[in-house]
């Protein structure tokens, strides 16, 4: 029988501040892609952690893909901080892996360094912005 992947994962659409810690249950694994950016500068970070390890089971296991940066960048521009990250940081590795550490988690950084592919990305984001802005200047 084959079984399908809704019977194995949960996929939530949701900003982690509202659940309470440890409020959908325990889960073997958590993932994050590109929060910490976004989660309103390394104040958030230990709080952030702290509900990541709230949530999950004693033998789980955390992966998350973040832009970091030897120093840490804020607001890029304010285009950038009002409409995709508002208060918004590129983060420093070492913010990230200390808070992660101090809510109880063991951390390892590993570089893969796909700077490469944020440009192509970008430039897919500002073709789709382009593309949809007769509909959406309406709406901001």
């Amino acid at each position: 029988m084959c079984s399908r992947i809704s019977d194995k994962v949960k996929f939530l659409l949701s900003d982690w501040r509202d659940i309470h810690p440890g409020g959908l249950g325990k889960f073997d694994r958590v993932s994050f892609l590109e929060v910490m950016e976004s989660i309103g500068g390394r104040k958030n970070f230990i709080p952030f952690f702290q509900f990541i390890t709230a949530s999950l089971k004693d033998d789980g296991a955390v992966f998350g893909q973040v832009i970091n940066t030897k120093n840490p960048v804020y607001a890029t521009n304010p285009w950038m901080d009002k409409y995709i990250f508002p208060n918004g940081v590129l983060v420093k590795a070492g913010w990230m892996m200390d808070a992660a550490e101090w809510a109880g988690l063991h951390s390892r950084l590993v570089d893969n360094s796909l700077g490469w592919a944020n440009g192509k990305t970008c430039e897919a984001w500002r073709d789709n912005f382009r593309s949809e802005w007769p509909t959406l200047k309406n709406r901001i």
